[in-house]
């Protein structure tokens, strides 16, 4: 809740040498001419302090009940608030600058506005009063939530959805859904649909990140118990073991098919010999994005990873005259040739050349596809797109 997230970022700032229950009178105080009084019952009877500290002390985690929040409301008292930021302990002192300078810092994720200490008054006495409304008025409060956790969505998006979503393996995080986090679109695509919450807390960072369809996120984000946020933590450990696991022993198993197929390749016997250029050029001038998407998107994962490790030991198979590497492009290029000539798609040829790979060196179609993809890369497959 609001209320909470403000009242504990002040704390800090403006109680730390006081108990909460202290500090939460005097925050009301500041915030409200709704006497003591009437904080606590109906009927206007203030119960003893031991009760009254221990409801303060609730009211610190929990939020206010409503029927406060709503005389909080009707009886603001906006300068008695901001005036009293420029005093510590009821002395006016030049360290209240310092105070509100920190305590700017620390609600500036609260709001969109530039906060610092001249304005930091105005600013934290304006979410108070938003926070009041909220808990008038859970819907709002929602709202808010739902917005803010949006947008962090959409930030991690941008830097971890591509690895969150091979973690999970496009399926939501929380068990019992099974919602699959992609689409069909048009031009061969699959547009991705989820989002991305924290399991716990406010941090962003990878290990508290993880992918949900979006029913998912909206009910997470409302509210959910502790066994939820316990169960996402779970799965979230077992999904990075597995990437992480699935990572070492898939590197290794390719690099060594990748090794297998190089050292076939001098079993190449096809003819049709055509002049060569040997300047590398990128992918994206080869593959239409917008044409060929799931090739480019494969060749683009075979290029980033593997090229290096390719063109190495394709460097040694000719050092060591396992074959004549300008024979041998002269050779993927004749051939990619003619299935360009026949009209075959692009998609097509990758999977025609990957095959005829396969053929000639007896090795796995996968990881002929990585050489492949090399070759794309090195200019020998494909022309430039215009």
């Amino acid at each position: 809740m609001l209320f909470t997230e403000l009242i504990r970022a002040a704390y800090p700032h403006l109680g730390s040498e006081r108990n909460t229950a202290t500090f939460m009178r005097d925050m009301l105080e500041r915030l409200s001419a709704v006497p003591e009084e009437q904080w606590f019952t109906t009927r206007g009877k203030t119960p003893g302090e031991d009760h009254s500290d221990e409801t303060l002390r609730k009211w610190f985690n929990r939020d206010l009940p409503k029927t406060l929040a709503r005389r909080m409301l009707a009886n603001p008292t906006r300068d008695n608030f901001i005036d009293s930021l420029n005093y510590v302990n009821d002395i006016e002192t030049q360290s209240a600058d310092e105070v509100k300078a920190a305590l700017a810092l620390s609600i500036a994720s609260f709001t969109d506005v530039n906060v610092d200490e001249d304005n930091v008054g105005e600013i934290l006495f304006d979410l108070f009063q938003q926070s009041f409304e909220f808990i008038v008025n859970p819907d709002l409060e929602n709202d808010r939530k739902l917005q803010q956790a949006s947008t962090t969505s959409t930030t991690a998006k941008g830097r971890f959805g591509s690895r969150l979503l091979e973690e999970c393996k496009y399926t939501c995080s929380r068990n019992g859904c099974g919602q699959h986090l992609q689409v069909p679109a048009a031009n061969n695509r699959a547009e991705p649909l989820y989002e991305i919450t924290r399991i716990t807390g406010d941090s962003r960072d990878y290990p508290n990140l993880i992918a949900l369809c979006p029913t998912c996120f909206h009910d997470y984000t409302l509210g959910h118990k502790k066994a939820a946020e316990t169960e996402l933590k779970k799965n979230k450990q077992i999904q990075t073991r597995v990437a992480e696991a699935r990572e070492v022993a898939s590197t290794v198993d390719i690099e060594r098919g990748i090794t297998k197929v190089i050292e076939k390749l001098g079993n190449a016997k096809l003819q049709d010999f055509e002049p060569l250029s040997f300047d590398p050029v990128a992918v994206k001038a080869k593959i239409d994005e917008s044409i060929d998407f799931f090739l480019y998107d494969e060749v683009m994962r075979h290029v980033t990873k593997y090229y290096r490790f390719i063109e190495g030991q394709m460097q040694e198979e000719a050092r060591l005259k396992t074959f004549d590497d300008n024979l041998l492009r002269a050779q993927i290029k004749a051939l990619s040739k003619k299935l360009v000539e026949k009209g075959y798609p692009k998609m097509r040829i990758h999977a025609d050349l990957s095959d005829r790979l396969s053929q000639i060196t007896k090795q796995d179609i996968r990881y002929c596809a990585f050489v492949v993809s090399y070759f794309v890369q090195s200019c020998e497959v494909f022309d430039v797109t215009a």
